[in-house]
């Protein structure tokens, strides 16, 4: 029976490491918040490299004589388009529904807003396809294409929106997937490393285990 034991012990330890490994692994996410930062780095890209090339030369001429040239123009267009993105719109309407005087309604907005700060709940960690879809036409750059759309025909209004926005969403699913692949290969690389730190830090001789 030493033998089951040995075993025994063996997978325990390596569960718990594991368990351990895991959680420092979500623990270093949630502290630098790279999630968060790898949703602005996708929407970044997206509007870089589709959003402005299939707009810009949309814009009127005389565009810069009414906001500023088109490189503030389009600095404003890509703030409001990540803040609109990311944005936790749920968290605004909990705020405004939380004021209140007395006493335990204080405590309880200061003891959220410090698990707030701690969990960034202010910022999205991640949207799908759909929502994109659906918050785009709140930004300045769905303003733009319904407004451009408006100057064309009914049926090339249809065509210009469905091309636009189709594309958008294709793109904004592939440097999604392209985002994903990338936070899943850091993250088996820093389970590796904090795996032999924990090894080494706490002196697990597999060959004791037996």
């Amino acid at each position: 029976m030493a033998w089951l034991e040995a075993s025994l012990a063996f997978i325990i330890t390596m569960m718990i490491l594991s368990t351990i490994a895991s959680m420092a692994v979500e623990t270093i996410h949630r502290i630098l918040r790279l999630r968060e930062k790898g949703l602005k780095q996708t929407l970044d890209a997206l509007f870089e490299k589709v959003i402005w090339p299939k707009l810009a030369h949309t814009l009127d001429p005389l565009i810069h004589t009414q906001t500023g040239d088109r490189e503030a123009l389009k600095e404003r267009w890509r703030q409001n388009l990540i803040a609109a993105m990311t944005g936790n719109q749920i968290v605004d309407i909990r705020a405004d529904l939380q004021q209140s005087s007395s006493l335990w309604s204080r405590l309880k907005r200061l003891i959220g807003i410090v698990i707030g700060k701690l969990i960034n709940d202010k910022s999205r960690r991640e949207i799908s396809t759909l929502e994109m879809v659906e918050r785009l036409a709140e930004t300045e750059v769905g303003r733009h294409i319904s407004q451009r759309a408006l100057l064309l025909g009914e049926q090339a209004s249809e065509r210009f929106k469905t091309t636009i926005v189709v594309g958008i969403s294709d793109k904004f699913e592939s440097f999604s997937e392209e985002t994903l692949d990338l936070f899943s290969r850091r993250a088996k690389l820093l389970s590796v490393v904090i795996g032999f730190v924990l090894a080494f830090g706490l002196n697990v001789n597999a060959p004791d285990l037996f």
